[in-house]
């Protein structure tokens, strides 16, 4: 299992017949891997690669909830309004989304920006940008920081390292126990 920093501008897939560069350009390795879910093409962050099927279907399996965090970036400073209706769930596609931990990680007044962590357990198709959407929050940036207990951490922007078997076990472990 391969942990990738996804640029923004790349598509996540093994192949793209428009020619658009895809997460394989990023990872050198013999296996045959594929990537684990979706991060969308104007998102940057944490990625997983695997050859490990079981281990994907857990991850993208909804009845796991498997923790994804997210710092969005922001060209204004959200009010709690609209931050308490993110952590309540917001209708999308007539079904509410799951509740979401939403907590500022930055913010500049002066400057009329913001950076918000935000923890989601679903993922649906471009979720958080429409969640942003429908309560009138523009996304300037997006990028994952992590998945269950694996950290982006300081590994730069298309560039990827192997999954510490220590933490294959933690991320294991806590699709264990969101199954119960």
């Amino acid at each position: 299992t391969i942990a990738l920093h996804k640029p923004k501008g790349v598509i996540t897939s093994t192949h793209d017949p428009h020619g658009r560069p895809t997460v394989m350009d990023y990872v050198a390795t013999r296996e045959r891997v594929f990537p684990i879910g979706r991060l969308d093409y104007d998102s940057e962050g944490l990625l997983l690669l695997t050859n490990d099927g079981a281990l994907a279907y857990a991850l993208t399996h909804p009845k796991h909830h498997v923790p994804k965090t997210y710092w969005v970036y922001t060209d204004v400073v959200p009010h709690g309004d609209q931050l308490d209706k993110l952590r309540s769930g917001i209708v999308l596609d007539g079904v509410r989304t799951l509740p979401a931990d939403v907590e500022y990680v930055d913010v500049d007044v002066e400057r009329k920006q913001a950076i918000v962590r935000m923890t989601i357990t679903e993922g649906r198709q471009r979720q958080i940008r429409r969640m942003w959407e429908h309560v009138r929050l523009p996304v300037v940036r997006l990028k994952r920081m992590s998945i269950g207990p694996i950290e982006l951490g300081f590994l730069r922007r298309g560039t990827h390292r192997i999954v510490r078997p220590d933490e294959l076990a933690q991320l294991w472990a806590s699709v264990r126990e969101r199954a119960q």
